[in-house]
């Protein structure tokens, strides 16, 4: 009987040693995957050298696609619906309403909500809120831009004057503007304006994505794409370029000058440059301010914004890289924002003090337009107010109906009826 129960002690001791080394050998090889279609200048692979310090017991795995696109999408979207994709994927590709439908995204909102050291004052929470979807955020914007818009002073003191009271203006504000000029001559309204650009920067307003209904057959609807029509260099529709949203870039004079005589408004993201133009240049269009929606809701983008794989087991895993990568990285460009508020201002910092400035090179900026402090809280106050991002509908026949409209080979009501119509059958697919 005694060596009965020595055996199975035995064999207890063994199952319990057996189980406690499995368990050490599951957490020691923890292994977090992301994805991104590419990664410039080795950002994504920095920030993973710096985590794989942080957690040296993870493995880290990065797949970088090499700005393939198609491939990107098409194999990580298959790779998605297969429950196989990697844990963390770049947003890019994936700004769809029907992924955002699809039940293949995690929701960030109650993993952050178990963070006990997330705290939401580190971050412009607005921002983050804008991104969400039906009270989900499926996506986590570690950048974020937003465009802006600026007015020509050299056209008309009126019309300057006119835009300058404005803090915030709404496409339909700028048309309302335009129209009230009582004699253009041969100016358009923006080389980056046309109704495509419009529609889908304000997909939002006219399409209801949560209940798959679209409002495009209406009197308000119909207004709109006239007027914006009526407004459009027919150039950009020649070149064959509706829907491309051109922008000026940096800062240049001539091209300034060029612009100046053909436009009446500026349309670009907004960058940290346009607000270091140095008081001795002189610009064409000025006062360049956030471009909103209908609501005064600021119309953004993400520069970089991942999800996590619905299917993951590494959810807390790949939360804690994307929040690591949002607190410590910066991305040098002009019109990319952080979401988490130090790194805001050092990169502010850090993007006004950038000697590569194209405007380095026309003077020596002894005198800037705005001090660094005016700068940065210029650029705070607009990242604390509500803002909306744009989905993406990858659906061509909205632009061969818009095509269609500026041909004439549809009237505004007409186009208006065709994008009801055809909208309504691709939410309902």
């Amino acid at each position: 009987m005694k060596k009965h129960y020595l055996y199975l002690t035995i064999i207890l001791f063994f199952l319990l040693v057996t189980s406690a080394c499995a368990s050490g050998e599951d957490e020691a090889n923890i292994k977090l995957t992301i994805s991104v279609k590419s990664d410039p200048g080795g950002f994504i692979e920095e920030a993973v050298e710096g985590f794989r310090k942080l957690h040296p017991d993870k493995e880290i795995v990065l797949h970088n696609y090499q700005t393939d696109y198609q491939k990107y999408r098409e194999q990580v979207g298959t790779q998605l619906i297969a429950g196989q994709a990697d844990d963390l994927v770049s947003f890019l590709g994936f700004n769809d309403h029907k992924y955002f439908d699809s039940g293949l995204m995690a929701d960030f909102y109650p993993i952050m909500q178990s963070d006990s050291d997330f705290n939401e004052a580190d971050y412009f929470m607005s921002v983050i809120d804008g991104f969400s979807y039906q009270e989900k955020l499926l996506i986590f914007p570690v950048f974020y831009t937003y465009w802006g818009i600026g007015v020509n002073e050299s056209f008309s003191n009126d019309l300057t004057e006119k835009f300058q009271q404005y803090d915030k203006i709404s496409i339909k504000e700028v048309l309302n503007l335009y129209n009230s000029l009582e004699n253009k001559g041969k100016y358009y309204i923006s080389e980056s304006i046309d109704v495509l650009t419009i529609l889908n920067l304000n997909i939002n307003t006219y399409v209801d994505f949560a209940n798959k209904q679209c409002y495009f057959d209406n009197s308000d609807f119909i207004k709109l794409i006239t007027d914006a029509k009526n407004a459009t260099d027919p150039q950009k529709i020649a070149d064959g370029l509706l829907g491309y949203t051109i922008g000026s870039g940096s800062y240049n004079e001539a091209n300034e000058n060029e612009l100046a005589l053909k436009y009446l408004f500026w349309v670009d993201t907004l960058s940290v440059e346009a607000y270091m133009i140095p008081d001795n240049l002189k610009e064409r269009f000025v006062h360049r301010i956030p471009l909103v929606n209908d609501n005064g809701e600021l119309i953004a983008g993400a520069m970089d914004a991942f999800f996590i794989n619905k299917a993951s087991k590494n959810k807390e895993l790949a939360w804690e890289f994307v929040k690591y990568l949002s607190s410590t990285k910066a991305m040098l460009f002009s019109s990319c924002f952080p979401v988490h508020r130090k790194l805001f201002e050092t990169y502010i910092n850090t993007e006004i003090h950038r000697p590569s400035w194209s405007i380095e090179s026309l003077t020596e900026r002894p005198v800037p337009g705005k001090t660094n402090e005016e700068i940065i809280a210029i650029l705070k106050a607009y990242s604390e107010l509500p803002l909306e991002h744009a989905i993406y509908i990858e659906f061509d026949a909205i632009r061969e109906i818009i095509q269609s409209f500026y041909d004439d080979v549809y009237t505004a009501e007409q186009a208006a009826s065709e994008l009801q119509n055809k909208v309504s059958l691709y939410l309902r697919e």
